[in-house]
């Protein structure tokens, strides 16, 4: 079973994902335009917003494999890119943007709620 997750499952995730996620934001704007045009434009800023953050955390990413990678069933796609983009530097993006987008959510939540407490 692990081997099907690891061989199969797991490369069909890298394009099954982002077609998905592109998919549900096509679907959204066209419901969005149709309800709500000016509603549209805080999406939009968001989705442009989120874009922004991996692009710069991605041109700043090192590009070197992480240590738990190195002796792991895909360390040979170290050389390898996914859709354009060189995996390692992709990898690290990926990760790091993560992070700082949570890191991101929570400081947010903590100062609007310091602001609706003052209200």
């Amino acid at each position: 079973m692990m081997e099907f997750i690891i061989n199969t499952v797991v490369p069909a995730m890298m394009y099954v994902v982002p077609a998905v996620a592109i998919l549900t934001l096509v679907m959204h704007f066209g419901t969005g335009i149709i309800n709500d045009p000016k509603g549209l434009l805080k999406t939009l800023g968001a989705v442009v917003a989120i874009l922004v953050v991996f692009f710069i955390v991605y041109s700043i990413s090192s590009g070197e494999v992480p240590t738990w990678m190195k002796e792991a069933k895909y360390a040979g796609w170290s050389d390898h890119s996914v859709m354009g983009f060189d995996f390692k530097k992709l990898l690290g993006a990926g990760i790091f943007g993560s992070i700082l987008l949570m890191v991101i959510g929570i400081i947010l939540a903590v100062v609007m709620e310091l602001v609706n407490l003052v209200k």
